[in-house]
């Protein structure tokens, strides 16, 4: 394999699903698609319960970003908090039940987005995203 090619195609990737997420907000009327809490929503879902630091290390931000965006779903009540039983200090976030309908509703709009967009490819596309998240998700 070309390491040139292999570069190429990860960053027209990239490109083109920035491209793809504009275009589904425009249809969405959203200013963002992906907002920074709902994927911290997914993360947390995909966890089922997850601290601060596996977050942070997740998504690539600061700790002093993460803090509001976990207050403002917390008095949501998308998301709940527990302490650990051993390290107070320690927390855990998890999904409430309003979190987790939420989300899959965000999930489901994106899913008709997606379809509507390309009725015709969205089950090619999907295998493959399902391929490249296994390879990616074993190193990051």
């Amino acid at each position: 394999m070309e390491k040139l090619n292999l570069a190429k195609n990860i960053l027209m990737t990239r490109i083109l699903s920035q491209n793809a997420c504009e275009e589904f907000n425009k249809k969405a009327n959203k200013k963002s698609l992906f907002q920074a809490s709902e994927r911290v929503l997914f993360l947390i879902e995909q966890y089922s319960s997850v601290s601060p630091s596996v977050l942070i290390e997740k998504l690539y931000i600061a700790k002093s970003n993460l803090a509001p965006i976990c207050k403002q779903l917390l008095n949501e009540e998308l998301i709940k908090v527990r302490q650990d039983t051993i390290d107070k200090r320690i927390i855990y976030y998890s999904l409430t039940e309003k979190g987790k309908e939420h989300l899959k509703a965000r999930l489901e709009a994106i899913g008709n987005s997606v379809i509507e967009c390309c009725p015709e490819g969205a089950e090619e596309l999907n295998r493959n995203l399902e391929e490249i998240n296994q390879v990616l998700s074993k190193k990051f």
